[in-house]
């Protein structure tokens, strides 16, 4: 049919290998599908946009559950309604658009695993692929800087998708089957019926799942970013991984990371010897942003340029 499109859904884990599963986990869930599938159809085509999500079969072995998306009753593409449907389905992350690479636009479910972990930073707009031939899209790809430093293109409708309460809600039904003992993972894609074509960025483990439902800071907006030379006297080192070090400048006392491998060799092979009290000359960046929550500042040493012991004095107790 040229006005619908399929995909599936699966739930798998160790209670679902006889390809079974209890209907008050279910149903919540698909009735959350359907609602999410409502907002994406509304953030790309517009409030009056409406669709209609039609269930088919099921298979053993985990439990998949066939969709078929139709277009009811407005148009939403004036040259396809078939490509509209494709494009709510890449905007969700459960297919690519039209005809586009594979892997190269990550959609909403994808979006909300990573903004979990790493807000973005930077959102800009992205050339679109050779092969999208709707005017109408093509200003709709934007390209994301992350706070780890990578950089993924997307869908300038799935950033909006991950900004609207009434799509989380409808995600949290989705995945609330993943609460129950036995169920690890969701799976979203044109065809998730075995392991094998099941895709990572259409998987959400228990894990992500919890990550997902209480996220540190989707998005971020940097106020100030830039490096200087400063004077720091170190408090507390750390060389264990992730743990950052606490340093005062004289005013004020806070945590850095360090970023100085090659320092931080030289300490743990006993090159430099850290006493209390000591002074370290370093390139500092201060990056501060604005969150949902607030201003945030963070701190990294970049490079030491010089250590100045204090003299004689207590040697400091090493996290190692």
């Amino acid at each position: 049919m040229s006005n619908s499109v399929s995909f599936q859904i699966a739930y798998d884990g160790s209670a679902l290998r006889e390809g079974s599963i209890s209907v008050r986990s279910l149903a919540p869930a698909l009735m959350g599908l359907a609602d999410l599938v409502d907002e994406a159809a509304k953030t790309s085509f517009g409030k009056t946009a409406q669709v209609e999500l039609d269930i088919r079969a099921t298979g053993q072995g985990s439990f998949v559950v066939d969709f078929d998306l139709i277009q009811t009753v407005n148009e939403l593409l004036t040259s396809s309604d078939y490509e509209a449907l494709r494009w709510i389905l890449g905007v969700l992350g459960v297919s690519n658009v039209p005809t586009a690479v594979k892997g190269t636009h990550k959609g909403y479910l994808w979006l909300k695993k990573k903004l979990a972990s790493s807000p973005a930073v930077k959102i800009e707009p992205a050339t679109p692929p050779a092969d999208q031939p709707h005017d109408e899209l093509k200003t709709r790809f934007v390209k994301i800087t992350f706070s780890d430093g990578t950089q993924y293109e997307s869908y300038e409708d799935a950033i909006r998708l991950t900004k609207n309460p009434a799509a989380d809600r409808a995600l949290a039904k989705v995945l609330e089957p993943l609460e129950q003992p036995g169920i690890e993972s969701f799976h979203a894609g044109e065809d998730v019926s075995s392991k094998e074509n099941r895709d990572d960025d259409n998987t959400i483990t228990r894990l992500e799942a919890i990550q997902i439902r209480n996220p540190t800071a989707s998005f971020v907006e940097t106020v100030i970013d830039h490096t200087v030379e400063r004077a720091l006297t170190i408090e507390t080192p750390s060389f264990k991984e992730n743990v950052m070090w606490r340093v005062s400048d004289g005013a004020s006392s806070y945590l850095v990371k360090m970023l100085d491998d090659a320092f931080v060799e030289q300490v743990q092979n006993g090159d430099v010897s850290l006493n209390a009290r000591d002074t370290l000359v370093v390139q500092l960046r201060s990056h501060q942003y604005r969150t949902e929550a607030g201003l945030k500042t963070d701190y990294e040493v970049i490079k030491v340029e010089r250590h100045i012991p204090p003299g004689p004095s207590p040697q400091l107790k090493l996290s190692m």
